[in-house]
């Protein structure tokens, strides 16, 4: 964070992660589980994300890479979800 600070002159963007609108900091906290190894909790704050905030981009993004690598749906799955949802954006 203190190199992104020098570089640019701003803060970053996730800094301060838990606040925003709703999507976006269900989206950072599942992707703060994520990274802790909480992948069902994770699972859970995308999803709500993606109903809070009608098919909230970076959620079903991240979702959808999640269970891809998880190998919970094919190429082809993900592929079918992103243009449904990500792609659309």
């Amino acid at each position: 964070m203190q190199d992104y600070k020098k570089h640019f002159s701003k803060n970053y963007k996730m800094e301060i992660p838990f606040i925003g609108k709703r999507a976006d900091v269900l989206n950072k906290k599942a992707a703060f589980a994520y990274f802790n190894n909480k992948h069902d909790l994770a699972e859970q704050l995308w999803a709500k994300a993606i109903h809070s905030s009608n098919q909230h981009y970076y959620s079903c993004f991240n979702l959808g890479m999640k269970r891809f690598l998880e190998g919970t749906i094919t190429a082809d799955a993900l592929r079918s979800e992103f243009e449904d949802d990500v792609f659309e954006h």
